[in-house]
């Protein structure tokens, strides 16, 4: 069951069946803007962490801020892009989530479902890890040629 709290927040009672009978786990799935029903959330202890997501939360700066207060407070992260975003997202999901107090819940990108990237290196996931981009700026370097070839306009 979804429920959306006014603040921005919401999260997922799951139902964990064990022995006959059910117990409820309950965990932040998306962290906004506002943070204040989160901390009021884990105060309660109904929260275990959350979800943190750059255009959910308005930028890099903002989702730095929720990084260190998650951090403060001893919650998961997960820190995730859009689905089927470029190595440019990719990359900027990768360096922050060097900065991350802990990814506990894991960093999810997904340039690798794109049939093209706008890079001519694209970001790479083997066996489950990603190594950070070591060029300038996010580290990848944007391929002129492809972005004008896809270019809708």
């Amino acid at each position: 069951m979804k429920r959306k709290l006014e603040e921005g927040w919401s999260f997922f009672k799951l139902k964990i069946g064990i022995k006959h009978r059910l117990e409820e786990a309950r965990a932040a799935i998306e962290i906004r803007r506002h943070l204040g029903a989160g901390v009021a959330l884990h105060r309660s202890g109904a929260i275990q962490g959350g979800n943190i997501k750059t255009i959910k939360m308005g930028g890099i700066a903002p989702t730095v801020h929720a990084m260190s207060v998650c951090g403060a407070l001893g919650l998961n992260i997960n820190l995730a892009g859009k689905v089927a975003e470029s190595s440019i997202a990719a990359a900027a999901i990768v360096q922050l989530g060097c900065l991350a107090p802990n990814l506990d819940w894991g960093l999810n990108i997904t340039n690798h479902y794109l049939a093209e990237d706008v890079t001519d290196a694209p970001l790479l996931i083997e066996h489950g890890t990603v190594r950070r981009p070591r060029g300038p700026g996010l580290g990848v370097a944007v391929s002129e040629a492809k972005v004008k070839r896809l270019r809708l306009t």
